[in-house]
């Protein structure tokens, strides 16, 4: 009769299951193409179809946020007109109330060439239900491709989507089996 006891053999089951959780969890990330965003800007909410973006790497210099693009036409629904021009213009300063505290230019390198691109602080972003902290910069291209509405970068993402408590402890207790 073998009188040692080998807990290695309970914990497979364990750590078999962790690792589907995982999978799981990083698999409704990376296959999630597309994500609905809301933005709220002084009391105007805009809903938006964006598409997650890894390689979108801007973020502002400030800050350290992401950057959300939005299109001028969705940019539009939240500003007025005339905001926008003196935004894209550089001139915060005329525009209109309590919002120029909140623009900026962000410099930004992209495959298109170098832009200062403008940007500004919303009061609430949320990705599909979840709060959100980034930055939303109005791209100078009219419109994106098959009727998105933003481009998202990837990392404001895993905190929205899987920043709640289970997702930290499973991905905790399995680092934890590795080693």
């Amino acid at each position: 009769v073998n009188s040692v006891d080998n807990g290695g053999e309970r914990l497979l089951p364990i750590a078999v299951l962790l690792c589907a959780a995982l999978i799981f969890a990083v698999g409704r990330v990376s296959y999630k193409k597309t994500v609905n965003v809301e933005i709220t800007l002084s009391d105007v909410k805009v809903k938006l179809k964006g598409l997650v973006d890894s390689g979108n790497l801007l973020c502002d210099p400030i800050s350290g946020c992401p950057v959300i693009l939005i299109t001028p036409s969705s940019a539009e629904k939240l500003l007025s007109i005339s905001d926008i021009e003196r935004i894209q213009q550089g001139r915060t300063e005329e525009v209109d109330g309590t919002l120029r505290t909140r623009f900026r230019t962000v410099f930004a390198k992209g495959a298109t060439g170098e832009t200062m691109l403008p940007c500004f602080r919303a009061d609430e972003i949320l990705i599909g239900s979840r709060p959100c902290r980034a930055i939303i910069g109005i791209s100078a291209n009219g419109k994106f491709t098959d009727g998105l509405d933003c481009i998202v970068p990837s990392s404001p993402l895993v905190p929205c989507i899987h920043g709640n408590a289970t997702s930290i402890v499973l991905t905790i207790l399995f680092l934890n089996l590795l080693y």
